[in-house]
């Protein structure tokens, strides 16, 4: 009995050696994305809803479609549809954009997919929080190229270098890169607002423009549960793919090559936050206002 408990004990010992290591290369990997989409996400969404209301209550429902809701629906849109074809989803029938919304659907995306194909299910993901992604990156392209903000690739890219000395040393701990990421984060802030001109009328229509998509950040339920299951068997595979490496004594790839990207989303999505935060402490007043 005794060497049959060492042998349970001695296999559960193995177990144990290869799961954490590919538990904590998972949430490295996954964890430095989803944490801000998570976080920054649901407070965008708190701030566009507040914007919908009142904005709609003021201006009519087509009133705000062509004032402010058109560039946040078609970027919604086209968030869902774009990501479609990729994980193999079948775009049955699509609507980007109705200033006659019907239903109070100013657009839509309808798409199947196979339910058993792990492929479609981690589509399921990517799908739905599509209009986030295409929502940052159409953003970052208002920032650089039509208010001139210093947000060069490059400047991204070197967040995610090899850092020497002692800050190297605990790049890959958890402390240390939350300590790295904020201080990343914090200079490019400071870098940026450094540079704003408020006499140019291109940073006013940037605003505008990102007020809008910004708006359109926001993921309805349906969107939410299909992104919850897709994550689910996203980080299923991960996790195997890790085991893998671990027992062939591979390694495990670093989380490092993350914090460009971490960086860069979480930059993005508080960009959006603060200029739909102003939105909506704009929009209260004039609702209140003109007693609607």
């Amino acid at each position: 009995m005794e060497t049959v408990w060492q042998t349970v004990l001695e296999a559960l010992r193995h177990t144990w050696a290869v799961v954490l290591p590919a538990l904590r290369a998972t949430a490295g990997q996954s964890l430095p994305l989803l944490v801000p989409l998570l976080c920054l996400g649901w407070l965008i969404h708190l701030a566009a809803s507040l914007i919908e209301v009142d904005a709609v209550r003021l201006l009519g429902v087509r009133g705000f479609l062509y004032v402010l809701g058109w560039p946040g629906t078609l970027v919604h849109e086209l968030g869902h549809a774009l990501f479609c074809p990729l994980f193999g989803h079948k775009i049955t029938k699509m609507q980007l954009v109705s200033f006659n919304p019907k239903g109070g659907n100013a657009g839509f995306v309808s798409h199947t997919f196979n339910r058993r194909n792990p492929w479609h299910q981690v589509g399921n993901f990517f799908i739905s929080v599509g209009p986030v992604l295409l929502g940052a990156l159409t953003v970052y392209l208002l920032l650089r190229y039509l208010a001139g903000f210093p947000l060069e690739l490059s400047r991204f890219y070197s967040y995610g270098r090899v850092i020497p000395g002692p800050e190297g040393a605990i790049y890959e701990s958890t402390t240390g890169w939350v300590r790295l990421f904020w201080k990343s984060l914090l200079h490019l802030w400071a870098a940026v607002s450094g540079s704003l001109d408020w006499h140019n009328w291109r940073l006013y229509v940037a605003a505008w423009l990102t007020l809008g998509v910004g708006s359109g950040m926001v993921l309805s339920g349906a969107d939410i549960k299909l992104a919850s299951q897709g994550l689910g068997v996203l980080l299923a595979v991960l996790f195997l793919v890790n085991v893998v490496l671990v027992l062939m004594h591979a390694g495990t790839p670093s989380s490092r090559p993350m914090m460009p990207a971490a960086v860069a989303l979480s930059f993005l999505m508080l960009v959006v936050l603060c200029i739909c935060t102003a939105g909506a402490l704009l929009f209260r007043p004039l609702r209140l206002l003109f007693r609607r």
